[in-house]
C-alpha cells in the first residue's frame, strides 16, 4: 500500500507545495530517508505548537530549502512547500516513483 499525495499546487508567484491527507500514515523519518539522495546538510525544527498541534521543520538540501510541515488537528495533514518549483518537482518525482506514495488522478 502507498501514500496518496492528495494536492500538488502553485501559491501565489512564488510558493509550491505537496499536500497528503492526515489519514494516510505519513511518516517523516521514511520520507527523509527516501529523498536523502537531494543531500539533506540540515534539518531543523522551526515552529511547534499545542493548540492546533503543528509542527513546521525546515530542510536544507543541495537543491534548496524546503519546509515540512505537520498539522495533527482539525486539518490533520503533512504540507511540503518551497519558493523552488525545480525543488519540488525533484521531491514530488522520487515520492512517485517510489514503492510508497503514488499521486490523486
Amino acid at each position: 500500500m502507498s501514500i496518496e499525495i492528495a494536492k500538488i499546487q502553485k501559491n501565489g508567484d512564488r510558493s509550491f507545495s505537496i499536500w497528503i491527507n492526515g489519514d494516510e500514515g505519513f511518516d517523516e523519518q521514511k520520507f527523509l530517508q527516501l529523498i536523502e539522495i537531494l543531500g539533506i546538510s540540515n534539518n531543523e525544527r522551526i515552529f511547534a505548537s499545542v493548540g492546533p498541534a503543528q509542527f513546521i521543520d525546515e530542510v536544507h538540501t543541495e537543491h534548496g530549502i524546503f519546509n515540512l510541515s505537520q498539522e495533527f488537528d482539525e486539518f490533520a495533514g503533512t504540507t511540503i512547500y518551497s519558493e523552488s518549483s525545480e525543488l519540488i518537482e525533484s521531491i514530488f518525482n522520487i515520492m512517485v516513483n517510489s514503492d510508497q506514495y503514488h499521486a490523486r488522478k
